[in-house]
């Protein structure tokens, strides 16, 4: 979805996650993103806006067998709401 070429990607010293480590594989390349504000009309249909200053991105990837989701530390810290019906799957998040 970011337009990423899996062949473009370096990898680098092990992540470190909680009580675990794993393969982590960086982009050298430059990626922007903004914040996208999502309303739903009374129509049904939904208004998307740009919300915000654009902001530096550094993906990083993981192989899929590692995958954590943040459950030991991004999700103890914030509260997410996920919103699959919307598009890219938007999400809120309180601090």
């Amino acid at each position: 979805m970011l337009g990423i070429d899996r062949a473009d990607l370096v990898q680098e010293d092990d992540g470190q996650g909680v009580g675990s480590s794993f393969n982590v594989w960086s982009w050298p390349g430059q990626l922007t993103g903004q914040v996208v504000a999502y309303a739903q009309q009374p129509d049904g249909t939904v208004d998307v806006q740009f919300w915000g200053p654009e902001f530096p991105l550094t993906p990083m990837f993981i192989d899929p067998d590692d995958i954590l989701f943040g459950r030991a530390d991004f999700f103890q810290a914030f509260v997410v709401s996920f919103a699959p019906g919307l598009p890219f799957g938007a999400f809120h998040l309180d601090a």
